[in-house]
């Protein structure tokens, strides 16, 4: 009896789970059948909605009695690359927005060029200031203008001793004040802080049409073509920013490696003191670096000699084309005077002298370094700058020809070896400065021809 009643309980039991499973079937067959009725109805128009416009819905496609009209465009299958577009122009490639980076070629020329800088740490990092020059006072005194009063700065550069203003555009740059000092002869001098460069070329001051370069590589056109065979010479150092190439002026290199082939040092330079204004004295002893003094115009062994004992503890030495290379490029780049030239000095017996243009003749005016016109004729534009870089006395730089066996009047510095030293860089003379010049030295990367000779046993740059 009692498996009798066990045996009816199973099956009752059985029979509702069957009943539950037989109704929840017919339930669900019945709502999607409902929600697939619905949906038919709205997709031919049997339920239409007054807030779906044609242009919201896919060409061709019919929802809720409205046929749409929005125009759909696949890029899946499209190939483009940045640089088959024109530069700053915008496409979509796979989906993607890409910014075009081809530059529509046109004749390579470096009939003018402006000097893009960078400021970089000892590591070849950017940063966003100078390296300051602090540490390598040695005993200068840092100097600052109140209009043409000269004062004492303070080395932390906490009262604004120094700042490397950029300009932007094309005007002329007056507002950079580059950090002075004098020392306790009376010179004065000015600090050139590690930098990074690149040179963009145009067929003339006027136009915003990009030639060309000459950056990390080497010289090339504005389709990144190597021109005139000048690639960077080996061991010289680059670096990427910003989507950009540049070089690391070599004149701060550690040069020891390639023997100071390229014009640097024994060290990562921080920045260089740069003499203020073109050298007076005839004699190691009586050399000053002041404004309206008569420069004397010894030849280059006495040059050498003079500026090399003028303060061993210093390091002082007669200047290199590298280190004249790194005072042109600053001056002309946006932290000088933004791609504008320089008044010249138009009287070799007066150092700081301005002749109140770009190409005054000698019997011109004159004017004082001080004066609006005189400052001018600085890198800065203003009293804070480096005078005497175009016109006034012949200028010298420590270079001899490798390959002369006669270096008069620089034999006196020239090495036996015919190596670079860090106080004098080695050349090989050619018919070409293309073929002479060196990455930094501002001679090939700014030659405006291809056939033009050159003297090189002694680089003149005056």
């Amino acid at each position: 009896m009692k498996k009798i009643k066990n045996k009816k309980l199973i099956v009752g039991i059985v029979a509702i789970i069957l009943l539950i499973a037989i109704v929840s079937t017919v339930v669900i067959h019945n709502i999607s059948t409902n929600n697939q009725l619905k949906e038919n109805e709205y997709l031919q128009g049997e339920n239409t909605n007054s807030n779906l416009l044609a242009s919201y819905i896919k060409k061709g496609v019919k929802i809720g009695g409205i046929i749409g009209t929005m125009e759909v465009l696949d890029t899946s299958d499209a190939n483009a690359r940045p640089e088959d577009i024109l530069e700053g122009k915008t496409a979509y490639v796979n989906g993607v927005k890409i910014t075009g980076t081809w530059k529509e070629p046109v004749e390579f020329s470096t009939n003018y060029g402006r000097i893009e800088v960078i400021w970089i740490d000892q590591q070849n990092k950017v940063i966003e200031n100078p390296l300051s020059p602090e540490s390598s006072l040695q005993g200068m005194t840092p100097v600052k203008w109140n209009g043409t009063t000269e004062g004492i700065a303070k080395s932390d550069n906490s009262d604004g001793w120094y700042n490397y203003v950029a300009r932007t555009g094309t005007e002329d740059n007056l507002n950079s004040h580059w950090a002075n000092t004098k020392d306790s002869k009376g010179s004065y001098f000015v600090w050139i802080p590690r930098y990074a460069y690149r040179i963009v070329y145009y067929a003339d001051k006027n136009s915003d049409v990009e030639t060309g370069y000459y950056d990390g590589r080497g010289m090339v056109n504005n389709q990144g073509e190597l021109q005139n065979n000048l690639k960077l010479e080996e061991g010289i150092e680059t670096l990427e920013y910003e989507g950009k190439s540049y070089i690391v002026h070599p004149a701060f290199m550690n040069d020891t490696e390639s023997t100071y082939s390229h014009g640097g040092w024994s060290g990562d330079l921080a920045g260089i003191w740069v003499g203020k204004y073109e050298t007076a004295g005839s004699s190691s002893s009586d050399m000053k670096i002041v404004p309206n003094a008569d420069p004397q115009n010894p030849n280059i062994s006495n040059c050498y000699t003079y500026s090399f004992n003028y303060d061993r503890d210093k390091e002082s030495h007669l200047m290199k084309n590298s280190e004249w290379g790194t005072v042109a490029y600053l001056t002309h780049s946006q932290y000088g005077r933004n791609g504008n030239e320089i008044y010249i000095n138009n009287d070799r017996d007066i150092t700081g002298n301005s002749g109140g243009s770009t190409d005054a003749s000698s019997s011109g005016t004159k004017y004082a370094y001080d004066t609006p016109e005189g400052q001018k004729a600085s890198s800065t534009g203003n009293i804070y700058g480096i005078y005497d870089l175009s016109g006034g006395c012949s200028e010298y730089v420590a270079a001899f020809d490798n390959a002369s066996s006669s270096l008069s009047p620089g034999s006196s510095f020239a090495s036996t070896n015919g190596q670079s030293t860090p106080y004098a860089t080695a050349y090989t003379n050619g018919t070409k400065i293309y073929e002479v010049g060196k990455t930094g030295d501002a001679t090939k990367e700014v030659y405006t021809g291809t056939s033009g000779k050159t003297g090189i046993t002694i680089i003149r740059t005056s």
